[in-house]
């Protein structure tokens, strides 16, 4: 269970409006649901591609972000934009690994730079028939880092949509997602350009935890972001203005209703 924020934005300074939200939600969050009460505090992580700079900023740390505020206004004030990235922070299931290794976003260089950060949950069991691997070691592993290793493999003979929706077709017709598959990548191709892509599967829930794992869109002076809903509700607080995406992709299996959205 965790909170994401994706984005394109021309001034980082809107950057800077994530720190007291992020701050306040890995301390508490109110929509997490009754069983799992608290904040998102087993770590944070960041990617970013600086379009005015045409660099990657990447980060991630399995500290809270609460505790890191100062250090990430610090970084990103140097961040020239036009930006896009994901901004991610953890509240692991019970019974996942913690630490470093496992805080979000996942990231690696296949045709390109590619971050992945997750929120739900998936049958490591089933990962690991996928993936080839005994199912004996899995429990050394996040369900994400093993959902990252099957869209890479995709990745490495498919485009980017491709290999993001016949993922997400196979884990779901394998009964694998046992939450959601919510997830949010950036891809910064080999000529520099930058896509971030939006998976939402929340609209089988019902009640409470279909009010947490909504993901909601926000535009500001042509600033876009996409955001798990505790952050998605305070970005309207302050005077964002809700955005209705079209979707580039969407499809249904089973239960399952996903869109693909890219900004």
């Amino acid at each position: 269970m965790c909170r994401l924020v994706g984005f394109r934005i021309n001034d980082y300074s809107l950057l800077r409006v994530f720190s007291t939200i992020l701050a306040s939600i890995s301390r508490y969050d109110p929509l997490l649901p009754t069983t799992s009460p608290g904040g998102h505090d087993d770590g944070w992580g960041m990617a970013v591609h600086d379009r005015g700079s045409n660099n990657v900023l990447f980060y991630k740390t399995s500290e809270p972000f609460y505790a890191n505020t100062l250090f990430y206004e610090s970084i990103v004030k140097n961040l020239k934009c036009t930006c896009k990235g994901v901004i991610h922070i953890r509240k692991a299931s019970p019974g996942e690994p913690l630490g470093l290794v496992y805080a979000h976003p996942f990231v690696a260089e296949v045709k390109g730079f590619i971050a992945l950060a997750h929120n739900g949950g998936v049958d490591k069991n089933a990962l690991a028939d996928l993936l080839g691997l005994n199912t004996s070691i899995v429990e050394e592993f996040s369900d994400t880092y093993l959902y990252f290793q099957l869209f890479l493999r995709k990745l490495s003979n498919k485009s980017i949509v491709d290999a993001i929706t016949n993922t997400i077709r196979e884990l779901l017709e394998l009964n694998a997602v046992r939450t959601s598959i919510n997830s949010i990548i950036l891809y910064v191709d080999q000529e520099g350009r930058s896509r971030v892509y939006v998976i939402e599967d929340w609209y089988h829930f019902d009640g409470s935890k279909r009010e947490y794992y909504r993901i909601g869109y926000t535009i500001k002076d042509d600033n876009i972001v996409a955001a798990s809903s505790t952050v998605y509700y305070r970005l309207l607080d302050l005077g964002f203005k809700e955005y209705r995406p079209k979707p580039i992709y969407e499809f249904e299996v089973k239960e399952h209703r996903v869109k693909i959205i890219e900004l």
